[in-house]
């Protein structure tokens, strides 16, 4: 048992250095061609499996969307964040909700979006959702929002969130799409 709980808390020192790290020394993107349909299912599959649960996650994602011009390990790393904070939203009882769309006539942004049924965000957390070190959870670090909101930025887009009604919140992830020379 206390074997056990070694391993766990090494495992969450591990995490929280890694986040801190992440947030610390941000890197510019190094940028290739992205297909957004397997970052986002990879991605996906991927936190899902972290948990042990790949029947949590429920993916839906518009056919022959364009390819991103971004840095894939950033971009994955911010959808595992969202993917991770929904997975773990309290209260959830229903698969997270992930897809991926475009956005504009003629297409300007591939919006990523996660959606969950939990709680919500509470007013007083609302305005600081985005605020390094800020965390409603007791194991938490409070880097992963605002370490997506800097990936998102890095790559011109930006990330945003709204309520579900009746419960939940669903996270936007909004990166332009590159545009073609006329």
């Amino acid at each position: 048992t206390l074997l056990e709980i070694v391993n766990e808390e090494a495992e969450r020192l591990k995490r929280v250095v890694g986040d801190l790290l992440e947030f610390a020394r941000p890197r510019d993107p190094s940028v290739d061609a992205v297909n957004p349909a397997r970052l986002l299912e990879g991605a996906a599959l991927a936190t899902a499996a972290a948990f042990g649960s790949r029947e949590s996650i429920a993916i839906d994602i518009e056919p022959d969307l364009p390819d991103l011009v971004a840095d894939e390990q950033l971009l994955r790393q911010a959808l595992i964040n969202l993917v991770t904070n929904a997975l773990q939203a309290p209260g959830r009882t229903s698969a997270v909700r992930v897809s991926a769309g475009g956005e504009g006539r003629p297409l300007s942004h591939v919006c990523f979006a996660i959606a969950d049924d939990g709680h919500g965000v509470s007013p007083d957390a609302a305005a600081k959702l985005f605020t390094p070190f800020f965390t409603t959870r007791p194991s938490g670090t409070g880097l992963g929002l605002a370490i997506v909101k800097r990936i998102a930025e890095a790559h011109h887009g930006d990330v945003s969130w709204r309520p579900l009604e009746p419960h939940g919140v669903v996270f936007t992830l909004r990166i332009p799409v590159p545009r073609l020379a006329s």
